[in-house]
């Protein structure tokens, strides 16, 4: 028999030190952070850690799926004069950013003060984790019941469970490290601080920003494999053209450039790489130097200089 996590005196919490290990051994095998138990724990119920680990995996699945990821700092992601920053894989706010633009509303309104690592101490307020449960429930991002989930939360922290979950997590070192979260996740804590609040975020939400970032992205690949297929299967031609867009968008062109755009930039981009693409597959661009000059023919009915 294995050595047990833990040197545990009694029979019962062997057999729970031998199923960590178990468990352990199979999220160490599919690259997922292993779960830590308490010492002073006992007893352990099979199905709320199977829950954790079933769920790890699920997320991960999922995300590989997912675009590149990226942080939207843009303008339009600005609420109450604070960038709420966005990253998309996973799909994630910024509860830094939030806290943020809550104390800048709350002087300016003499809201009472509010700290959102309060609003998910599951001690202190029970029913946010409640209310959280059913939200992952209704979006399939958790399989256990409401007792099991609410006695992990009660051993572990609610804010525990949802790193456990991979919606809740810390980034950044130093004077950079932030907090980020689920968008459900960042709408409930945003009904907590105050409703006016909430009503902002929801709206601020609902725009088109991170749409429109996804359908330039699917356009991008699209116009980068036609590119390979046709002229230059390395990178180099494609890089060029990239650059040119970047150009003919923003008047300028920078690392990462594309991550600022603001919605208006972001759906130019989508449509003149949808162009590029459909042109090419219909033979209406034919050569490198034809596509090349139309670039350079629409920087110029743009900006009205030469490129």
């Amino acid at each position: 028999m294995k050595r047990p996590l833990y040197p545990f005196e009694n029979k019962a919490a062997v057999q729970a030190a031998e199923l960590f290990n178990g468990i352990n051994a199979k999220a160490i095998e599919c690259n997922i952070k292993p779960i830590k138990v308490r010492a002073k724990k006992r007893t352990v119920d099979r199905e709320q850690l199977s829950l954790f680990i079933e769920n790890e995996q699920k997320n991960q699945s999922n995300n590989n799926d997912m675009k590149t990821s990226v942080t939207m700092v843009s303008g339009d992601r600005d609420l109450f004069g604070i960038t709420i920053k966005h990253r998309t894989k996973p799909d994630m706010l910024c509860l830094t950013d939030l806290q943020k633009a809550y104390d800048q509303m709350r002087q300016k309104h003499d809201w009472v003060e509010r700290r959102i690592r309060d609003i998910l101490n599951s001690e202190r307020y029970p029913e946010n984790a409640e209310r959280i449960f059913y939200v992952l429930k209704e979006r399939g991002l958790i399989n256990a019941q409401m007792r099991a989930f609410m006695e992990q939360c009660e051993s572990m922290t609610l804010i525990r469970v949802l790193k456990n979950l991979g919606l809740y997590k810390t980034v950044g070192r130093g004077e950079n490290k932030e907090v980020v979260c689920n968008p459900d996740i960042f709408v409930l804590v945003a009904l907590e601080l105050n409703p006016m609040f909430y009503a902002k975020t929801v709206i601020w939400l609902t725009d088109n920003l991170i749409f429109n970032r996804i359908l330039a992205g699917d356009n991008n690949n699209d116009l980068r494999g036609r590119l390979a297929r046709e002229w230059s299967p390395d990178a180099s031609y494609y890089i060029e053209v990239n650059r040119a867009l970047n150009w003919i968008i923003f008047n300028r062109h920078e690392p990462n450039i594309r991550n600022t755009a603001t919605e208006e930039e972001l759906k130019s981009l989508h449509e003149l790489e949808n162009n590029l693409t459909f042109s090419i597959d219909t033979g209406l661009i034919k050569t490198k130097d034809q596509l090349i000059n139309i670039l350079r023919q629409e920087y110029k009915k743009k900006y009205r200089k030469p490129f």
